[in-house]
């Protein structure tokens, strides 16, 4: 089911904008909503180019209209009828005009003080006439290029200062699962091979792991054509996205079923009918995912802006935030109930690491999203984004050394009963369901 979703999203999901940005300028569309908007980009503060073309040389009167995050935000490119300033008064006060009279040329922003997001509005002469525009305007195609300043000064780097520092992330975490791949993948191999009492388990955070490396990869891939063209491989990024929205639920569903106490072995079936007629709290958790996922599923087919780390701006993506954070609670009442159970001290500090873990897994995100509301907001989306994705990884990493320590993981599971984590022999299921 779920590698199908994933295939029906990867043709429904719209190729991302980058920061080259192919298009056609409209001056009708512009006329009637007082400005075409183009996109925006982040400046580092340094200094900035805007480079600019067209495939033919006629004349043309339009113009580029640049206005910082600020400006947006508060309304001075609202129409007069809503509330904001008229059509002249709103081209007058734009912090930079970028003349594109020629048929290619470019714009350099030298007087940058500090990052800043400019969002750029396409206006010509019949945008704020008072005189309806001809009815046979046509279109008119265009390439832009924005840049920023390298580490020499030159500006020829595609990255807004959102996205700087994203590359080399993404290099050396693609790096670093590159080489413990090759380093523990025998282990793991022959620790799954044993079909021990764990086998699932190690199975789902395999997969996980495998999950979030393609992901890693194709984000790099994206990210260092991104480097070179301003544009990338949007393919590339959502199946990035793909991979860690299907790793996020691999996540989920072995957490929770973890915690509640569902069978992850041969006779999972069975076993997981009892839970569901007699655990109202796993209709709970059932529900509280599916809605989760549809919710997930919504926001990245219908959001422009459709990154995992970035998708709390909308409000579906605050919906996607609140329930995760209702999972994790109901996750930790769940644990909170079988702890005060447990006599074995090596099982009550197995639990005890186990919450641990997850829990770092389940709030990284949502403190992270709190905490980049203090921060500058060219720098929220890279703290929030590199922060969760090495937090989550590293709950990963530290769920595998907890099922795999020799310390705990065999003691535990020979004295596992029916609560986490659950032992598989077939001939000792029955009565563990039943003693549940």
């Amino acid at each position: 089911m779920l590698p199908s979703c994933c295939a029906l999203l990867l043709v429904l999901l719209p190729l991302c904008e980058s920061k080259t940005v192919r298009g056609r300028f409209d001056p009708a569309n512009a006329a009637k909503t007082n400005g075409q908007y183009i996109g925006k980009f982040c400046f580092s503060g340094q200094a900035g180019r805007i480079e600019h073309s067209r495939p033919d040389d006629s004349p043309f009167s339009g113009k580029l209209f640049l206005y910082t995050a600020e400006q947006w935000d508060q309304g001075l490119v609202k129409r007069a009828e809503d509330g904001g300033i008229d059509c002249a008064g709103r081209l007058a006060v734009a912090e930079h005009v970028v003349m594109l009279t020629s048929k290619a040329g470019n714009h350099s922003l030298k007087d940058l003080r500090k990052p800043v997001v400019l969002h750029a509005l396409y206006a010509d002469v019949y945008t704020c006439s008072k005189a309806p525009p001809p009815t046979q305007l046509s279109t008119v195609d265009f390439v832009l290029h924005f840049f920023n300043a390298d580490s020499h000064g030159e500006t020829v780097n595609h990255f807004g200062c959102e996205e700087t520092g994203l590359l080399g992330f993404y290099e050396l975490l693609t790096l670093i699962y590159f080489v413990l791949g090759c380093i523990w993948a025998p282990r793991l191999y022959e620790n799954i091979a044993k079909r021990g009492p764990m086998h699932d388990v190690l199975v789902m955070l395999t997969t996980v792991l495998c999950l979030q490396a393609v992901g890693s990869l194709c984000m790099f891939i994206h990210l260092y054509g991104y480097s070179t063209d301003g544009q990338g491989s949007p393919l590339m990024e959502n199946v990035s996205e793909l991979a860690d929205i299907a790793a996020q639920f691999e996540m989920l569903y072995m957490m929770l079923s973890l915690s509640l106490g569902w069978t992850l072995g041969s006779a999972k079936t069975h076993a997981t009918s009892q839970i569901w007629k007699s655990s109202p709290l796993a209709k709970v958790a059932a529900g509280m995912a599916v809605v989760q996922g549809l919710l997930i599923l919504w926001e990245q087919v219908w959001y422009y802006d459709h990154s995992p780390y970035h998708a709390h701006h909308s409000v579906t993506g605050l919906l996607i935030l609140f329930l995760r954070v209702a999972l994790a609670l109901l996750f930790a009442h769940t644990l909170q109930q079988v702890l005060p159970k447990e006599r074995s001290a090596m099982r009550r500090e197995f639990y005890s690491n186990f919450a641990k873990y997850c829990f770092l897994w389940f709030f990284a995100y949502p403190v992270l999203v709190l905490t980049s509301l203090f921060l500058a907001q060219h720098l929220r989306r890279k703290v929030v984004n590199i922060g969760a994705v090495t937090a989550q990884t590293l709950a990963v990493v530290l769920l595998y050394r907890l099922f795999l320590s020799r310390s705990l993981y065999w003691e535990v599971s020979a004295l596992s009963s029916a609560t986490l984590p659950l032992r598989m022999d077939k001939k000792n299921l029955s009565i563990k369901l039943n003693s549940s």
